[in-house]
């Protein structure tokens, strides 16, 4: 990805750590954990954003817009990619699960 994050940690007992110090010392504020789609079902990005570019065209000149903005464009990614969206989205879902169960895991030992 082109963005930049302020933190890379190593690991889900790096960020407890993070989340543990954060808490004791009374900081206010919240974090992002943020977790990349695993490489295996990454998509092409160039392809990726010329699907996006139509579908966000098409949501345009039909006027959608707000909160029936999302469902639109995942609607119609999974079908301008003939469903590899729906299936990079359910293995990023399937990969935030792990995650949360390790960080969880370590933020009660």
């Amino acid at each position: 990805s082109p963005f930049a994050v302020d933190r890379n940690c190593a690991d889900e007992a790096e960020v407890g750590e993070i989340l543990r110090a954060k808490w004791d010392f009374g900081l206010d504020g919240g974090v992002v954990v943020a977790n990349p789609i695993p490489e295996s079902a990454a998509l092409d990005p160039a392809i990726f954003d010329s699907r996006l570019e139509v579908a966000l065209g098409e949501a345009a000149e039909q006027g959608i817009q707000g909160k029936a903005v999302t469902p639109f464009l995942l609607q119609r990614l999974r079908e301008l990619s003939g469903g590899d969206t729906l299936e990079a989205n359910i293995e990023l879902v399937l990969s935030n699960a792990r995650v949360g169960a390790r960080l969880a895991t370590r933020l009660v030992e």
